[in-house]
């Protein structure tokens, strides 16, 4: 949303397969909050996905936007925390060394990708490795490769200052976070 050409609200949706859509980005320049912004761009994106048939909606709230979320009918699914590990001054950290995805890895990471989040969007991730493939890799250390399916581990930045970090583990011993 525009004000004097000047962009003062966001929001964005992506649809995965036929089974669900998410809100994303649903932002507002703080100068301009309550003024029923926020309301009418998650009004847009909730009208553009009806029209194009994807009747599940998701979004993640954040505190300042979950009294609108909650206004326009949407329901808390489960609540989510971010952490932050906090470490001693003297941590002494592992030193890794990194290799691009190969496109076995690639394939593998898509298939646990989808059997976690619950719909392919492996068109996104392709999109994101080929964007930035040096936030897609496998982890070698002490020069040894951790190998597919059962020791690989995606890492990708969680700031805009790239500390990186591990995501959840699963059952296969395979990391990933998206």
């Amino acid at each position: 949303m525009e004000d004097s050409n000047n962009v003062v609200g966001t929001a964005a949706t992506i649809c995965y397969e036929n089974r669900f859509a998410w809100i994303g980005m649903v932002l507002v320049d703080p100068e301009y909050r309550k003024q029923g912004i926020g309301t009418q761009l998650l009004n847009k994106t909730i009208e553009h996905l009806d029209h194009i048939k994807h009747f599940t909606i998701k979004l993640d709230a954040t505190p300042l936007g979950k009294p609108l979320y909650t206004k326009l009918g949407f329901i808390s699914e489960f609540e989510i925390e971010r952490w932050t590990l906090k470490r001693p001054a003297t941590f002494n950290h592992t030193v890794v060394t990194t290799a691009p995805l190969t496109e076995c890895q690639e394939s593998e990471l898509f298939r646990l990708d989808r059997e976690l989040f619950g719909a392919d969007r492996s068109f996104l991730l392709r999109s994101l490795c080929k964007q930035a493939p040096e936030l897609a890799m496998t982890i070698w250390q002490d020069g040894m490769p951790h190998l597919l399916p059962s020791d690989v581990t995606a890492y990708l930045p969680t700031t805009s200052d790239h500390a990186w970090r591990p995501a959840q583990r699963h059952s296969t011993n395979f990391f990933a976070d998206f």
